[in-house]
């Protein structure tokens, strides 16, 4: 891999923050159209939001904090809808190795489509657990196969 180089990077900032234009990052030899950083500049506690230009994340977004990262929106959701996550291709991933993933609201819907490449255009909910699952109805237990 050659090293990349932009005569045009701008960088402005002072030890609280930074923003930057055209920088190379050097772990991936990569250029970030913009990065905008808070906290120290060697990156000790990264905390940062990264516009990438190039390499396998071109044109994708990097956020990275090492605190809590929370969203709060929808004082005027617009069709009923406050907060939406689409991927018009690829696979949506929610994880947390150390923790647990909770979804939670009124009323949770989860809705496999048919899928025409998979299996004679059914769909499938699929759960994958070490021990087996345990469905509630109003606090009473749902049998399983």
């Amino acid at each position: 891999m050659s090293d990349q180089r932009n005569p045009y990077c701008l960088n402005y900032g002072n030890v609280d923050g930074r923003i930057r234009f055209g920088t190379l990052d050097p772990t991936t030899n990569t250029i970030n159209s913009i990065q905008i950083e808070s906290g120290y500049a060697d990156l000790s506690t990264p905390h940062y939001m990264s516009f990438h230009r190039d390499g396998k994340f071109g044109g994708g977004t990097t956020f990275k904090c090492p605190g809590v990262f929370q969203i709060e929106c929808a004082s005027n959701p617009v069709n009923n809808i406050g907060f939406f996550l689409h991927s018009v291709d690829g696979d949506i991933v929610i994880g947390s190795p150390n923790g647990r993933v909770r979804i939670f609201g009124e009323t949770v819907d989860i809705i496999a489509s048919i899928c025409p490449i998979i299996k004679n255009n059914k769909a499938f909910f699929v759960l994958h657990s070490i021990q087996p699952p345990i469905l509630l109805y109003k606090g009473i237990p749902i049998s399983y196969i």
